[in-house]
């Protein structure tokens, strides 16, 4: 990905609070007010050195990652690799770690309206509309 579009992520996130988490069977949609975050890969949430919630959670998983992110404030925003991973860091230590599984489709997304989104996917590839 380059400077320019990790930066227009950077500046649509940081800062951000989680509103809401909602799950599409098990793949996330992470809400900071008007602007969502998609997750389509292998993900993780790491809380004091320990993994408490992954991929392909349980009811009560899901309800663990609700209380631990919603209001939960963004401080960093990086990302990483040939795959663009995405590593989303709260202020109160929580992180969120995406990692590619697969080369075919997308694997996530931020939109932030018309003619403002971020696709990271397939494979190497990555997509921006800036507005």
């Amino acid at each position: 990905m380059d400077d320019a579009t990790v930066e227009q992520l950077k500046s649509l996130l940081i800062g951000a609070v989680c509103t809401e988490v909602e799950y599409t069977g098990s793949l996330p949609f992470i809400r900071f007010g008007s602007i969502g975050l998609w997750i389509a890969c292998a993900w993780r949430i790491v809380n004091d050195g320990e993994i408490v919630a992954g991929s392909d959670p349980g009811d009560n998983v899901k309800e663990e990652v609700r209380n631990l992110l919603v209001g939960q404030q963004l401080s960093s925003v990086e990302v990483t690799g040939d795959f663009n991973d995405l590593f989303l860091r709260f202020a109160d230590g929580i992180t969120l770690e995406t990692f590619a599984d697969n080369g075919e489709y997308e694997r996530w997304h931020v939109s932030a309206g018309p003619g403002n989104m971020i696709v990271a996917g397939p494979g190497r590839l990555w997509s921006v509309w800036r507005p």
